[in-house]
């Protein structure tokens, strides 16, 4: 009686299925970053960031450039009814001559159409762009092309950081978490495929080995290395006081997304907030401090000896024996790490280009603002370098503002009060 009672305990102890030997939520504090982990992938990246636009910022500079530029200039971009007229029009015979101005061409139109009376020319009579004299022109046209050499820097800018919005999407920072999760960027990966997967995800033996599946270290794959238990006998709850997963680890041979699916079943319910680099980086650096050196070897999850293999007597944990040791530590390098790091790294790049990009508008509106006011500091500079204007000068200034005023406005009986 006594030897067949030894015998009995012998042969519960060789098969390490003892579930008191495994506390009750002893990885929980490790379950719990790892749902929130997956659960990024269901809150997904915030919508896309919209900056400020400057297009009505550099169309009014063009507008001001044009107005200041010299009638037979501005003649070309438009036909004697003032309409204008397009690059590829036969009529356009600098097409031929001057090929080089192409790429800008559109650009100067439409800076013409912009000062006809449908456009911008109310604003430009206001602030006294018409009827300059020929030296307070000039000195405006000065002015204003050193104005634009400086907001031509601030355009660059602002284009630069556009195009960084443009890498940083939404959607090319929820790949990079769903691969991060699943080691696919779109859907599900080996695991999730269940019996079509590959044999790696199919069989998903790699507790012992560093927890990767095919090369990369997943996160669904670490959920089931921190909560299921080797031996149909044991019920441990390592991950959860109050429940177990109905799955052990024999049984989800051929098939782990049984076993994904069981233990993920044991996660909260995710908020619906979008995720933010900064949650990421938190999960990042919570797993981090989570893994344990025992004998020289990392090791994420309850260890008792030897190993990982799910057994009360060894462990149930990810071993990381060529990776994390006394000697080096390549937590940056594994495959869920390295894919969140980049998500963090592209939602915050698309938050600073936001920032500055918009920072770069403001100012671009800033000196909009101050060449409106062009004409003024012309003026007043025009009257410093010469004596008062005699009547015959005079009367080339009102020539000259009924002139312009003719050439921008479509309904020439508005400009007799200029006269």
């Amino acid at each position: 009686m006594l030897h067949s009672v030894i015998l009995a305990l012998l042969v519960v102890i060789t098969n390490g299925c003892l579930a008191g030997n495994i506390p009750a939520a002893a990885n929980k504090p490790i379950f719990e970053v790892l749902c929130q982990i997956v659960q990024f992938a269901e809150r997904k990246a915030p919508p896309g960031r919209q900056p400020l636009d400057e297009s009505e910022a550099l169309g009014a500079l063009n507008a001001i450039n044009m107005s200041l530029a010299a009638d037979d200039w501005q003649k070309q971009f438009v036909d004697s009814k003032g309409n204008e007229i397009a690059w590829e029009f036969e009529a356009n015979r600098l097409k031929t001559s001057q090929p080089q101005w192409a790429d800008k061409w559109q650009l100067w139109s439409k800076a013409k159409q912009d000062i006809k009376d449908t456009g911008k020319f109310s604003k430009l009579l206001e602030n006294k762009f018409i009827g300059l004299t020929d030296e307070e022109r000039r000195i405006a046209a000065q002015l204003h092309q050193s104005r634009l050499a400086k907001t031509a820097h601030m355009a660059d800018k602002i284009a630069g950081f556009k195009a960084q919005l443009k890498e940083a999407t939404k959607e090319a920072v929820d790949k990079l978490i769903n691969d991060a999760i699943f080691g696919a960027d779109n859907g599900e990966g080996e695991i999730q495929k269940g019996a079509s997967g590959s044999a790696a995800g199919r069989t998903a033996n790699a507790w012992n080995t560093g927890g990767a599946v095919n090369g990369k270290e997943t996160i669904d794959y670490a959920l089931m290395c921190l909560c299921l238990g080797a031996c149909s006998g044991e019920a441990p709850k390592p991950c959860d006081e109050k429940g177990t997963a109905p799955v052990d680890r024999a049984g989800i041979a051929g098939n782990a997304k049984t076993g994904y699916d069981a233990v993920r079943k044991l996660c909260p319910k995710a908020i619906t907030a979008p995720v933010e680099a900064a949650e990421i980086r938190q999960a990042i650096a919570d797993l981090r401090r989570k893994i344990k050196l025992n004998a020289n070897v990392g090791y994420l999850g309850f260890y008792a000896a030897t190993a990982c293999n799910g057994s009360s007597a060894s462990g149930i944990c990810i071993n990381y024996n060529n990776k994390i040791t006394h000697q080096k530590n390549d937590y940056d390098k594994l495959h869920f790490v390295v894919k969140l790091t980049e998500a963090a790294n592209s939602l915050e790049q698309a938050a600073a280009a936001k920032q500055a990009a918009d920072l770069w508008t403001s100012k671009l509106e800033g000196e909009v603002k101050e060449a409106w006011l062009t004409p003024s500091t012309a003026i007043t500079l025009a009257k410093k370098s010469k004596a008062v204007p005699t009547q015959a000068e005079e009367s080339k200034t009102s020539e000259n503002k009924k002139k312009e005023c003719e050439q921008h406005k479509d309904n020439k009986s508005a400009c007799e009060s200029t006269s």
